[in-house]
């Protein structure tokens, strides 16, 4: 089958000769007919044919060749308008969404479309005739765009990311193409560059690029572990915290390798939910061992939680995991904590209600039965119900040092601390106690010792008795020693032994032996009694005091030893002793019915009990007493006593009391300029409460529950003094009218 254009040709050629054979038969059938007209006449019509079939031949040719060309000629017309058209539609197309400009071969702009001129900002005539470099925003290096100019020269397209600056300054970005065209010899002709506007999506990227860089500084900076794995379950990021932890370097942890650091016989436990977390796109929570840097395994949570992208594709999880050893071991520490605290509180119940047992008891036999007692019954229930509010005693000063002690509330003294006496002292008080159990107690000096140390005397004679008597509470025979000397090591310390035959102490016993509100003996019928607070508070008490109490040795059915040391701070001119005299008379005051008071004192308290107590031992050692039930009160009798020229010679106050207490009254008076001795009488009796009290204006103190030989001596020793605190009342030259109000109390009231 031939084509169109080959089958014209033929019929083309082949048009003349058909013309002239058909005016041959026309010629010849004229000839047949007028054949009688004779042979000239076929001679004739023979040459006219031979004449006419060459012209009639070429004319045929020509019009068949116009014809073609006619058509020819109106296709490639038809062609070039549809193409025409087809090239206005591509041109309108790339108008609207590209950004289209032409340069020279020099790069100077021929052209542009609207769309380069909107998001440029200039107008064609402003940028015809001129270089790209009007839209340089400075971002790119010289060396990016010498190597796009030296690509394109040579023939070649270029793409790429472009950061240009608008004519109002602002900066867009573009996704170029940029490719040369050639001309008929081959040689670039012009440059044509197509672009579209990206600033939208650059600047999309730009954020994600800051956040996760923002992501991984915090992911950096954070105390935790954290890590995250695609949507296949492939780690593809650790934080420092986790490299440094597992000491292993980023590329053995990503995809499966920091599964390594998992423990053998969890691995597959965690695996397995942490795959089941995957497949369910659920948050995961897996406690599992993991091994550490230095080889040991701790106990770590991981949690994590799934990812999703704004059309709710799954990416994959975003992990945390934290170190929970410390706080799983605090977590029993608090549990073993509030599990003594529970029996602390149990033995608490049973060692204060036995003692209020006793004095609650013996109250009801003394007031039913009075005098029916014998004299020798009485001594001996008056003695049970004082031992009993011993005790009780004995109980609240620990919880009361305990609590201060974990407040940091506590205050050191650092004076002059007599070790003969007080070894004297704690020698005295645990004799009797030791014999009446049938246990032999002595106090020795092992090597030459100080006579005295600088230390707080009060804190040291509170350890050395609560060791002393847990020494002597757990024996049940044999004997107790409290042993001195001083240690030979290069920081000489004061050491005391207090050695016992007792029952000893078992491995578990020893590790929460000096745990607060813990005892050796925990169960429910314990054979020994006491707080369990005594080792604590005393080990306490010794470190703030610069030293320590510790566990010598201790052997079950044997025997323990502690011991106490201390600084060995010994004040100039302090002699040492080799030996303590048992028999020498312990300083301190004559007896309490030997010692008279002289003297009005004023007795303020809000106790109706407390004050015929205390009232009553005054009176019985002969002062008069006037009784105040609170500050404002005293303040009045106080003001009207010197009025009327009728001073009282001491204030005895308790320092807790309504509407003024005694810290206020004190203050009042100083600050008045009155003179009067001031003895504080509080249930306080920590150090720092007797610096309260001296601070507010008193001039001594002596605590609650009163102590009657104390409570007679402090009283002897400032009744009738002048106190250094302030003037005799009767130097106050204030006229009668100017005082009627004073410290907050009227005169008139008087």
């Amino acid at each position: 089958m031939f084509k169109p254009s080959v089958r014209k040709n033929i019929f083309s050629d082949l048009l003349p000769w058909a013309s002239g054979l058909l005016m041959f038969a026309c010629g010849a059938l004229l000839t047949f007919v007028c054949c009688q007209a004779g042979f000239w006449v076929c001679v004739v019509s023979f040459a006219f044919a031979a004449l006419w079939l060459p012209l009639f031949n070429r004319r045929s040719r020509e019009v068949a060749i116009a014809v073609e060309m006619t058509k020819d000629l109106e296709r490639s017309k038809h062609e070039a308008e549809v193409a025409l058209r087809e090239v206005g539609a591509f041109r309108t197309v790339i108008d609207q969404h590209s950004i289209v400009s032409i340069t020279d071969r020099q790069g100077r702009i021929i052209d542009a479309n609207a769309e380069f001129c909107r998001v440029s900002g200039y107008r064609l005539e402003e940028l015809i005739g001129q270089n790209h470099s009007i839209l340089n925003s400075g971002y790119h290096p010289t060396s990016f765009w010498v190597s796009v100019w030296e690509k394109i020269s040579s023939g070649k397209s270029w793409q790429g990311e472009v950061c240009n600056r608008a004519k109002d300054g602002s900066i867009y970005w573009v996704d170029s193409i940029i490719c040369p065209l050639f001309d008929s010899d081959g040689k670039i002709e012009k440059y044509v560059s197509i672009r579209h506007d990206i600033t939208v999506r650059k600047a999309a990227q730009q954020e994600i690029s800051a956040s996760e860089v923002k992501f991984r500084l915090i992911a950096d900076g954070a105390p935790m572990l954290i890590w995250t794995c695609r949507a296949d379950g492939k780690a593809a990021y650790f934080n420092e915290p986790w490299l440094r932890f597992t000491g292993r370097d980023f590329l053995k942890e990503v995809v499966d390798g920091w599964q390594d650091n998992l423990h053998p016989d969890d691995r597959t436990a965690f695996l397995g939910t942490f795959h089941q977390s995957y497949k369910d796109r659920s948050v995961f929570e897996i406690e599992s061992r993991m091994r550490r840097n230095d080889g040991e395994y701790r106990l770590m949570m991981f949690r994590g939680n799934p990812q999703f992208d704004t059309t709710g594709c799954f990416q994959g999880f975003v992990s945390a995991s934290f170190d929970l050893t410390e706080l799983r071991d605090a977590q029993y520490r608090a549990e073993s904590v509030n599990r003594s605290k529970s029996a602390f509180l149990t033995n608490m119940s049973h060692e204060i209600r036995t003692p209020l047992t006793a004095i609650l008891g013996y109250a009801d036999v003394l007031q039913d039965e009075g005098r029916k007692i014998h004299a020798e019954e009485r001594k001996e229930v008056v003695g049970t119900i004082r031992r009993s509010g011993e005790h009780l005693l004995s109980i609240i000063n620990d919880i009361l040092d305990i609590s201060k002690i974990e407040a940091e509330k506590i205050t050191l003294e650092r004076v002059d601390t007599p070790i003969d006496v007080i070894l004297r002292e704690v020698a005295s008080l645990f004799q009797s106690k030791s014999k009446e159990k049938g246990v032999s107690f002595e106090t020795k000096i092992s090597t030459p010792v100080p006579k005295s140390i600088v230390s707080d005397p009060s804190r040291l004679r509170q350890i050395l008795m609560n060791l002393v008597g847990n020494a002597i509470k757990f024996t049940e025979q044999g004997s107790v020693c409290l042993e001195v000397h001083v240690s030979n090591s290069s920081e000489p310390k004061l050491v005391f032994g207090i050695h016992d035959t007792g029952v000893g102490l078992d491995e578990q016993q020893i590790k929460a032996l000096f745990m607060a509100f813990s005892q050796a003996d925990e169960t429910v019928s314990r054979k020994f009694g006491g707080t369990g607070l005594g080792l604590t508070i005393s080990r306490r008490l010794a470190r703030m005091m610069g030293g320590d109490v510790l566990l010598y040795r201790t052997e079950l059915g044997k025997g323990s030893c502690f011991r106490l040391e201390l600084p060995l701070v010994v004040p100039p001119g302090a002699p040492a002793i080799e030996r303590l005299d048992m028999l020498s008379a312990l300083p301190g005051v004559l007896p309490a019915e030997k010692k008279k008071l002289a003297g009005r004192i004023l007795l303020a308290e809000d106790g109706i009990d407390n004050q015929r107590l205390i009232a009553f031992h005054l009176k019985k050692a002969g002062a008069e007493v006037d009784i105040a039930e609170n500050g404002s009160i005293a303040l009045q009798k106080i003001l009207s006593s010197t009025f009327e020229g009728k001073q009282y010679d001491l204030l005895l106050t308790d320092m807790q009391m309504p509407e003024m207490d005694g810290y206020t009254l004190a203050s009042t008076l100083r600050q008045q300029c009155f003179s009067i001795s001031i003895v504080a009488l509080t249930a306080h009796a920590m150090a720092e409460d007797r610096a309260r009290c001296i601070n507010a204006g008193c001039d001594d103190y002596t605590t609650k529950p009163i102590n009657k030989t104390k409570l007679i001596e402090v009283c002897q020793n400032w009744i009738g003094k002048t106190s250094s605190k302030g003037l005799k009342p009767s130097a106050i030259a204030t006229p009668l009218g100017q005082a009627s109000t004073f410290g907050g109390a009227s005169l008139s009231h008087v």
